[in-house]
């Protein structure tokens, strides 16, 4: 139970000493845990359900792990708009190596990384920024506020949620 525990923190980990998981550490973390836990391999492969852009995602997956020359031709359309058109090398930033077992299954993902692509880390892995927003919504649209003009919400859940 430690284990998924572990994983489950460090993916909702944003800010800090951690960054937010990138889609490669993503896919680490859960490979790691299908390993570990083979029940759970219906819901945490690649190809469950709940991904929504599979050829998107294992296109980001594979030029993040430096496996470009395995693209798919529907992956390489997937991302196609994200060309390096300057053709820089980008680094990937070195993170600090923790003994839990996410940081143990995420280790490997932290050496230099040359692209044809713009640097990919950016792409947020999971909605945990629009769970957040949706979170405090609910918090601020109260019985009280329903009637309030929809520019006067939208200002007070701003507020609200930059707050942080």
């Amino acid at each position: 139970m430690k284990k998924l525990e572990s994983v489950s923190k460090r993916l909702q980990a944003s800010g800090g000493s951690k960054p937010e998981a990138s889609l490669l550490n993503v896919r680490c973390l859960f490979d790691a845990v299908v390993k570990e836990f083979p029940a759970t391999a219906k819901f945490l492969t690649a190809g469950a359900n709940v991904v929504k852009a599979p050829h998107f995602e294992n296109a980001v997956v594979k030029v993040l792990s430096k496996k470009e020359s395995k693209l798919k031709q529907t992956e390489i359309q997937a991302i196609s708009r994200l060309v390096d058109t300057h053709g820089n090398d980008r680094e990937d930033a070195d993170e600090n190596v923790d003994q839990s077992f996410a940081d143990r299954a995420l280790r490997d993902t932290t050496q230099l990384h040359h692209s044809r692509y713009i640097s990919l880390d950016w792409i947020p892995s999971t909605s945990n920024e629009v769970e957040r927003l949706f979170s405090r919504a609910g918090l601020v649209l109260t019985v009280n506020r329903r009637a309030m003009h929809p520019t006067t919400l939208e200002t007070l859940l701003f507020l609200e949620y930059n707050r942080i």
